[in-house]
């Protein structure tokens, strides 16, 4: 293996632990070995990101919220975080990073260069962490690329990264992060390619390119081509020369891409003026969650509205362009003007989610959307104009809007107090009993105790369950925390067992919560 300092080439990182390397260089490295064209570069491994964490003196805190992060109350895991990012802010850890940015910068030897993150957790099966973590483009100095470097480790304890990580549950929790340093890719066109229709889940790929900057398509920004696979050929980029050849190209290496990850794939990729496309990212494709019926007379669609499907799923809501209130239940619709990579706040905040500009599918935020169920359509002019202040039914996949009948007669829409039955999986539900029971007690005590307060927090009366289930290894984990609570004959698998059976838990109000 090849070092310059703590710098280890893109290439060599097929032969390095995930840990070490994080997923996204492991495969760049793997493709680069197997022929596959990319920008090359070297990766500041995950080790300076634990030396930096013992030079802040929060390693052991790291280590803690890596065990508990899902067992705490959210709340505290946020506090947690939030203290360790702080201690990670000033100047004392650039300082940490210069030497290995100077050696970068020297060895890469390019007017601009490019620093992204390549973290064990991100680049999943199920959870893609879309630009959650931090990539800076443009840097042109050691200083500046120390800078992008530690604002990368920050961003693994942001607000965003922290939501996401409660929001998917993503385990194991290892907040490892390595970064890979590129060269700036001068290109004529820039895109992303998927081999299945991320809506639809049909298996022929789909490309989107633009050529105004490398991340405006994942910054939300709608494309300057389209293309599709259908019938043996590419259509919708025959105007653009070269471009057909290039994406033929493309398709030949999602097959060995898919091969390798045992995944459909998500592909970021650049068109230098001359020569082969580059591979600048490959993930698994994620969320493709299909579309479910809503329960709702709709007539002959009369008044649909129609837009661009950017994220399945079905939902009825109130639709309202301001910000989310506080202490009230959900079931909202967002209807706003433009989303983008700053607009993750208010994709957790909302049930539903129209925009007026169009929006690329494969963008970093309807990815996102797709996997925390929220359906996204773009491209509704004057949508605010139209549906505020109704309420709407909004079907993700099909990519339209529908007025719809208030569907609860006693709401009070001026206060938004809609009464809701507020839904965990029971999984879930475990979860916050383990991490917040009190020793000692009845479990179904407790059990009701806790699911009262969070049902009360949303406005809810009841709570209902969906059905969830563990791997051997969680029930063992869950197992070893219940019996310091309950005693040593607790049985995580025989309570999903028994609360799975349940569809919902009436909660009449007690003396004291």
């Amino acid at each position: 293996m090849t070092e310059l300092n703590h710098l280890v080439r893109l290439e060599d990182c097929a032969d390095e632990p995930i840990r070490r390397v994080g997923h996204k260089a492991a495969l760049l490295g793997w493709a680069q070995k197997e022929g596959l064209q990319t920008a090359g570069g070297w990766v500041l491994p995950a080790d300076l990101f634990w030396a930096a964490m013992q030079a802040a003196k929060v390693a052991s805190q790291v280590r803690y919220l890596e065990e508990n992060a899902l067992r705490l109350d959210p709340q505290h895991t946020r506090q947690l975080a939030g203290a360790i990012r702080g201690a990670l802010a000033g100047d004392v850890l650039e300082e940490f990073a210069r030497i290995d940015a100077a050696a970068a910068h020297d060895r890469l030897d390019t007017p601009r260069l490019v620093c992204r993150s390549s973290a064990a957790m991100e680049d999943g099966r199920v959870a893609a962490f879309p630009g959650v973590f931090a990539s800076s483009l443009d840097l042109t100095s050691p200083r500046s690329l120390a800078k992008a470097i530690v604002d990368c480790w920050r961003s693994v304890f942001s607000p965003v990264a922290i939501d996401y990580l409660l929001r998917m549950r993503a385990e194991p929790v290892d907040f490892s992060i390595a970064i890979l340093i590129q060269r700036q890719i001068a290109a004529t066109w820039y895109g992303l390619y998927v081999s299945a229709d991320p809506i639809t889940g049909v298996p022929l790929p789909r490309a989107e390119l633009t050529d105004v900057a490398p991340d405006a398509l994942v910054g939300g920004k709608s494309a300057t081509l389209q293309a599709r696979y259908e019938a043996g050929c590419w259509s919708g980029a025959e105007a653009a020369d070269g471009v057909d050849d290039a994406l033929e190209i493309l398709r030949r290496w999602s097959t060995k891409l898919e091969e390798r990850l045992h995944s459909e794939v998500d592909i970021e990729f650049a068109i230098p003026t001359q020569g082969s496309p580059l591979l600048l990212q490959c993930r698994p494709l994620t969320g493709k969650t299909p579309a479910r019926d809503l329960d709702v007379q709709r007539g002959a669609g009369q008044n649909r509205i129609f837009g661009r499907p950017c994220a399945g799923g079905n939902v009825i809501g109130f639709a309202i362009d301001g910000p989310l209130p506080t202490g009230k239940a959900r079931k909202r619709i967002a209807v706003i003007d433009r989303i983008g990579a700053d607009s993750y706040d208010l994709v957790f905040g909302y049930d539903g989610v129209i925009v007026e500009q169009d929006v690329s599918p494969l963008s970093h935020v309807a990815i996102l959307c797709r996997e925390v169920g929220v359906p996204l359509i773009s491209g509704i002019a004057d949508a605010r104009a139209l549906l505020k202040g109704r309420w709407v039914a909004v079907d993700g996949a099909g990519g339209y809007v529908e007025m719809v009948a208030r569907p609860v007669p006693d709401i009070s829409v001026a206060s938004l107090d809609i009464a809701v039955e507020p839904t965990l999986t029971t999984l879930e539900l475990l979860l916050r009993v383990l991490a917040e029971a009190r020793p000692g007690q009845d479990i179904a005590a407790e059990r009701d105790r806790i699911a009262r307060v969070y049902s009360r927090a949303l406005g809810g009366r009841g709570l209902h369950l969906t059905e969830a289930y563990a791997s051997d290894s969680e029930y063992d984990r869950l197992d070893r925390i219940g019996a310091e609570l309950f005693g040593a004959e607790f049985s995580s698998q025989a309570t999903l067992a028994t609360w799975n059976q349940s569809i919902s838990l009436r909660l009449a109000p007690p003396g004291n919560v």
